[in-house]
């Protein structure tokens, strides 16, 4: 009895022992499992991420079976890089890096909703200067946009709440994971890229597109996005802007601009318009927002519209936005002939370079003086030091006269102000070239808006501007004040006075609805907006200009008429050229010619070769300071 007792003891105690054993391993089991499940959906949330920007910034045109590769690789890195971290900091690791990269995306999303494009790290340096339109900002974000922000968001707190249960890997094990994320990392830019192509020192056209030259040039953000998703469109990002030209080699980009220039220089041809001007005051109004859609009929900008008949009007001229920002970019093309940064620099790393062949030199070099005007203070965009670059004498700021933010932001102020005409218009001595850029039309555009209420209260009669969008009738109000400005000025300035009206950019602040509904939905074709001249003492017939251009274009085209210098080096052409058959080239490299309109690289032709290559040529002027002695 006693041994069966003894026996039956044992087994119990094994029977215990094996039940103790499997409850371990269940749990074991159960945890790799939890662990195997949270990795994965960690790993899928940075997938999810990178679509997710990806969609919302309208780049899936641009997509390449890379960009799965890429993504791929840089959600393990990721994951890895969490797995070696202590409990408590890869909750902290993986909560502030994923949130930042989604509002990083969601920021993306706004700048291309208003400018088409993407932005690039040094610019959001500069966000603050567009703090007072946070408002406008807001009607841009729309309820699905915002339906799908809570719920990535909402996933990332999630998964940071069980961020412990990733696998933990400790000792020598972090060395591995370790090799193997620098592994990952040197194979995303060093193996991987060779998925899109060899490396070429050109653009050639083929028909499956020359995807590896677009992604070693980064000349193209959005079809770099396209094709090697959003982590490593933030890599290149931080390459170009940061690490790039610490490495850049001046003599190299010096050499390639003349490569260019021996490739493609333009010969100008002079022609009936040559020296036309030439003499004469000179009056360049750069007009905020002044779109077609703001000047609307005669009876809504009665000056601008009797300007444009009376004087020469450039029907198919196109302002494209080459790189962040749209004011200063075009105030920085039409000043200079230079397309502004393509590379994730922004114009303020170029504030210093030499602009000896830019529009105020010419004129100066001519025995004119050439002074600038506008209502912000000389550090906003930096115009005062930009300014001096560009070769103007004095930046003016409406401040500096007296004017609160009330009254500077109205383009009256310029005329109704007499100290400041009194600079305006000089003592006579020599010939004026006056540089003033616009204000009043910018955004907001809504009911109850300061500058919206006194143009409606000072410009419109009771009932006009109520029957269309609301943001419509309130820009058409707000142009009035620019119209009525330029009314004042004609009146002010000597007989012998030109003057050259281009618009910045078109109105991007408008709702989608109205944009969608008026201008169509292709941010490119948006991009036409008026570009005219008008002669006060009236001395030649009205000319009709029909030839495609664009705001490259302008620089040549001035210093023509004008009778200037031409420049040798040129990136744009004078319209009036007969050689200059007319193109349009936009940021994306989509082309219009009077043969049609291609985009996403349909055209076979020299020309699209020659977006690229002058493109990389601008680059390399800025960088390498070309203009330089």
């Amino acid at each position: 009895m006693k041994k069966d007792k003894a026996y039956k003891t044992d087994n119990t105690e094994a029977l215990s022992r094996l039940r103790s054993h499997l409850r371990r391993d269940g749990r074991r089991s159960e945890r790799s499992f939890i662990s195997l499940l949270i990795t994965a959906l960690t790993a899928l949330s940075f997938f999810a991420l990178s679509f997710y920007v990806l969609i919302i910034t309208d780049s899936l045109g641009d997509f390449h079976p890379m960009n799965l590769l890429f993504t791929l690789f840089w959600s393990l890195i990721a994951v890895g890089g969490l797995c070696i971290l202590p409990l408590t900091a890869r909750r902290i690791v993986y909560c502030s890096a994923y949130m930042i990269l989604l509002i990083y995306g969601f920021a993306q999303y706004v700048y291309y909703g208003f400018f088409g494009k993407l932005i690039s790290f040094t610019a959001f340096a500069n966000a603050g200067e567009g703090a007072d339109y946070l408002g406008a900002i807001f009607e841009k974000i729309g309820p699905w946009q915002v339906i799908f922000f809570l719920l990535l968001a909402g996933a990332g707190v999630t998964l940071t709440v069980y961020a412990y249960r990733l696998p933990r890997v400790r000792g020598r094990g972090r060395v591995r994971v370790g090799a193997l994320m620098l592994c990952a990392f040197l194979t995303l830019q060093f193996a991987l890229p060779m998925g899109l192509g060899g490396k070429r020192k050109s653009f050639t056209w083929t028909p499956g597109g020359d995807h590896r030259y677009v992604y070693d040039n980064y000349l193209d953000r959005q079809a770099c996005l396209g094709m090697s998703g959003f982590y490593q469109y933030l890599s290149l990002d931080t390459y170009n802007c940061f690490i790039k030209p610490l490495f850049a080699d001046t003599a190299e980009q010096r050499a390639a601009v003349d490569g260019f220039f021996e490739k493609y220089k333009s010969s100008h041809t002079d022609n009936s318009m040559t020296g036309l001007f030439a003499g004469k005051n000179v009056v360049f109004v750069m007009m905020e927002s002044m779109d077609y859609l703001a000047l609307g009929d005669a009876e809504n900008t009665p000056t601008i519209h009797y300007m444009m008949e009376n004087g020469i009007n450039f029907t198919n001229y196109y302002a494209p936005l080459y790189g962040d920002g749209a004011t200063f970019s075009n105030e920085f093309a039409l000043n200079t002939g230079i397309i502004t940064p393509t590379d994730g620099k922004t114009l303020y790393n170029y504030q210093n370079n030499n602009y000896s062949r830019s529009l105020a030199n010419l004129f100066e070099e001519a025995g004119y003086s050439a002074n600038s005007f506008h209502e912000n203070g000389g550090g906003f965009y930096n115009r005062e030091e930009m300014h001096l670059s560009f070769g103007y004498d004095k930046y003016h700021s409406y401040y500096d006269y007296g004017g609160s933010t009330e009254e500077v932001e109205l383009d009256t102020y310029l005329t109704r102000t007499p100290a400041l005409m009194e600079d305006f218009l000089g003592d006579g001595e020599k010939p004026f070239f006056n540089f003033v850029i616009t204000y009043s039309a910018h955004l907001s555009y809504y009911y109850g808006e300061r500058m919206t209420e006194y143009a409606y209260d000072n410009y419109v009669e009771e009932g006009e501007l109520r029957d269309g969008p609301e943001d419509l009738n309130c820009l058409r109000a707000k142009a009035r004040i620019t119209d009525g400005m330029l009314s004042e000025l004609l009146e002010a300035c000597p007989e012998d006075t030109v003057f050259i009206c281009a618009t910045d950019h078109y109105c991007y602040g408008l709702s989608d609805k109205t944009k969608d509904k008026y201008l169509g939905d292709d941010e490119n074709l948006r991009q036409r907006v008026p570009f005219f001249i008008y002669s006060k003492s009236e001395d030649i017939e009205p000319v009709t200009v029909e030839k495609y251009c664009a705001n490259v274009d302008f620089l040549p085209t001035v210093a023509n008429l004008m009778g200037l210098d031409m420049p040798e080096y040129t990136l744009g052409n004078d319209i009036f050229d007969p050689d200059f058959g007319g193109y349009v080239i936009f940021s994306d490299f989509a082309l219009l010619t009077d043969g049609g309109y291609y985009k996403d690289g349909e055209a076979d032709t020299e020309l699209l070769s020659y977006a690229y290559a002058r493109a990389e040529a601008s680059n390399n002027i800025l960088a390498s300071n070309y203009y330089k002695e």
